[in-house]
């Protein structure tokens, strides 16, 4: 029973994170951006007002540590 309740609160962990950095994804791919260069998402080669990564972004690794 102790084990199961640790998988689930695991298990939750990873999902609250994987949820965090579904919302800030916008900041992981205008990352990316370079201007002149399409957008991988709109293919727009101006880019006027990126989105920002905040102080509670959650990045893949932080995301693949939690799932691990």
């Amino acid at each position: 029973l102790d084990s199961a309740e640790a998988a689930a609160r695991a298990r939750d962990h990873w999902l609250d994170l994987k949820e965090q950095r579904l919302d800030g994804i916008a900041a992981e791919l205008a990352a990316h951006l370079t201007e002149g260069a399409p957008c991988a998402v709109c293919g727009a080669t101006e880019h006027p007002a990126p989105a920002r990564k905040d102080a509670g972004h959650v990045g893949r690794e932080a995301e693949e540590r939690a799932l691990a």
